[in-house]
């Protein structure tokens, strides 16, 4: 049998981030003697990690328009890229596309109605009303979401319930086998120390001023709890004068980027996502398979992803004091730490592994690629269009 063509469209941040760590991973556990990867992205360093995986690549300016913060429609501009999309799909003789967020529905979706081909979209945050109707969302065959919040507002909109999926990101756990050093020998870290480790890019999403005022706050103990982060991004040079300003300087290591960040969960006690914003985070899947407890904020499918008070702790997001108290809580229960870790390190081996979220892709490839007719999509246009004269009358908000 002929191996089918899967065009994955990514239209991300460089360097990549968590979006693109997903959808690499899920091309790499594709088996190949029945999906064929091929990517179209604006990301170089996206398409040197698909090139050396031997995946055929196509790197060029994207665009998409309508939405928040986007540039004004350029109807040429637009129509080059379904075009594009088009002559991709012919030249790879493309059984399904598959689109990494929402934004390259906008001219994926054109392209492969064109093509009589079927295109999912791949959901990895919450989207406002206002994108999920431009970006074309609700005209995709099947929008795959990496939570069940990440979904709730497609169906809100009126899609049929047979378009919309959940599929749990899943972690390549060949990634973390590595030793590394030792972190604690290299910092001067005892046993005795309560090591705290945060893993994410240094923006403001990611709420590390959060984590160090709540460090900060912390009643004074000795030894003092020690923090980890791992991670870089515009926001380093705030975050270690912040530290500074705090007191912490000491207390806080910046690590940077790591290929490998085994060695800090390795090394941690406990780990801490304070963010404002997630998708399906897969730090949070990591410190669970090697079985830490761990706090996180009530963002995105975070809660899916950490059952509070089973495998970890679930805080509000930005407030300091509630992380302060979910921090000082668990580091003073060790029996609770051994107890939530060993929890999610089962449940990860469970639910979260990169086999499960690669099956469950390559079931819905085949489902889609045999369709023979495609639900109707509609129903949450005109929906959205009977229900604008009476919103706009009220003034109502689009969530």
């Amino acid at each position: 049998m002929t191996p089918r063509a899967i065009l994955f469209v990514n239209y991300g941040d460089e360097p990549f981030g968590g979006q693109e760590r997903v959808v690499l991973d899920l091309i790499d556990g594709l088996d190949r003697t029945r999906f064929r990867p091929v990517m179209w992205c604006n990301a170089p360093s996206l398409a040197t990690a698909c090139t050396d995986r031997g995946v055929p690549v196509v790197c060029s300016h994207l665009a998409h328009f309508l939405d928040y913060s986007s540039p004004a429609f350029n109807p040429r501009r637009w129509l080059a890229l379904v075009r594009e999309g088009r002559r991709l799909i012919a030249r790879h003789k493309a059984a399904v596309v598959h689109a990494n967020g929402a934004a390259p529905l906008q001219w994926m979706v054109p392209a492969a109605r064109l093509a009589g081909i079927p295109v999912l979209g791949h959901i990895h945050t919450r989207y406002l009303r206002r994108s999920r109707y431009v970006l074309l969302c609700h005209a995709a065959d099947l929008i795959v979401g990496v939570s069940r919040r990440t979904i709730a507002p497609f169906l809100d909109d009126g899609m049929a319930e047979a378009r919309v999926r959940v599929v749990h990101n899943g972690i390549d756990t060949r990634r973390l086998g590595g030793q590394g050093e030792d972190l604690r020998a290299r910092f001067g870290i005892g046993r005795e120390v309560l090591l705290l480790l945060s893993v994410g890019a240094l923006i403001p999403l990611k709420a590390h001023d959060v984590l160090l005022h709540a460090l900060a706050s912390l009643p004074p103990s000795d030894p003092a709890p020690r923090l980890l982060i791992v991670g870089d991004g515009p926001s380093r040079g705030d975050l270690e004068r912040l530290a500074a300003a705090l007191g912490l300087a000491d207390r806080v290591q910046f690590l940077g980027r790591l290929a490998d960040p085994s060695s800090a969960y390795r090394a941690a006690d406990l780990f801490v996502l304070p963010s404002r914003q997630e998708g399906f985070p897969l730090v949070v899947l990591e410190a669970g398979w090697f079985g830490l407890a761990r706090i996180a904020t009530d963002v995105g499918g975070v809660p899916e992803a950490v059952r509070h008070g089973e495998t970890g702790l679930i805080v509000p997001p930005d407030d300091v004091r509630a992380l302060a108290e979910a921090i000082a809580r668990l580091g003073a229960d060790a029996q609770m730490r051994r107890r939530f870790g060993e929890a999610a390190r089962a449940e990860v081996i469970a639910r979260f592994t990169l086999t499960r979220m690669v099956d469950t892709f390559q079931d819905l490839y085949a489902e889609l690629a045999k369709a023979s007719g495609r639900g109707s999509v509609l129903r949450p246009y005109l929906r959205l269009f009977g229900s604008w004269p009476r919103e706009r009358a009220l003034g109502g908000g689009a969530p």
